[in-house]
């Protein structure tokens, strides 16, 4: 004998209503993604040149997660400020803090 499962109630549809909230709730506590860049000897002529050296993860609480582009160092720091002190550390280059989300292209669109 097999068994049917009961109609769900009618009711009014809550979908996109839960669809929004999880948006909101998203867009209040992603975090904000940074990259670390270092400047380093690129060109043929020796000048120095900017390299991504590493990306991380800024947190609403202020803390930062951040993995080395070659995969050899995941870190958490107190700020994304820090996370940049912490790999300069041992380097011979200055590393800096770049926010992705405020760069524009040279035509002025993001």
């Amino acid at each position: 004998m097999a068994t049917v499962s009961p109609e769900p109630a009618a009711g009014p549809d809550t979908s996109d209503v839960q669809d929004e909230k999880v948006r909101a709730l998203i867009r209040a506590t992603a975090p904000r993604l940074f990259a670390l860049i270092e400047e380093r000897e690129t060109t043929p002529h020796g000048e120095p040149g900017p390299e991504i050296a590493a990306w991380g993860l800024a947190h609403r609480d202020g803390t930062a997660q951040v993995t080395t582009v070659r995969g050899h160092i995941h870190l958490s720091a107190r700020s994304p400020d820090s996370a940049a002190t912490l790999l300069a550390l041992g380097r011979a280059t200055d590393v800096h803090l770049v926010w992705p989300d405020t760069l524009t292209s040279p035509g002025g669109h993001g």
